[in-house]
């Protein structure tokens, strides 16, 4: 049976507040007002959106963080657990490289600034 659930922050509580679950055991789709808003407003810039504030509400459910780049590896690495299950992937990568902040700091540079993007898996 499917649960729909229309409140971003609902959506947060009910998927990060359980285990990670296989790779897109959950489906995010938007309803058809949701659906026009975003096409009014660029998709990829909407999706993009959603899926950060999404990560977000995540990281603050898993672990009080408020900041992103205070997280450390592990717990980046479970956060993204929780977006493969909704078929999403985070790639965030460090001064306009390709290298991870982590990847960043264990070469012994400092993290000016970090991207983040979200990839279909």
């Amino acid at each position: 049976m499917e649960t729909q659930i229309d409140n971003l922050d609902e959506i947060a509580r009910a998927m990060f507040t359980k285990p990670p679950g296989d790779v897109r055991s959950i489906q995010l789709q938007l309803e058809e007002e949701t659906a026009d808003i975003a096409t009014y407003e660029g998709v990829d810039s909407f999706v993009f959106n959603i899926l950060f504030l999404l990560t977000y509400k995540g990281m603050q459910i898993l672990f009080g963080l408020d900041n992103f780049m205070h997280l450390q590896k592990t717990q980046f690495d479970l956060l993204q657990k929780y977006m493969n299950s909704a078929g999403y992937r985070i790639i965030v990568c460090a001064n306009d490289t390709q290298l991870s902040p982590w990847e960043t700091i264990a070469n012994g540079d400092v993290v000016r600034s970090y991207k983040i993007v979200f990839a279909d898996i």
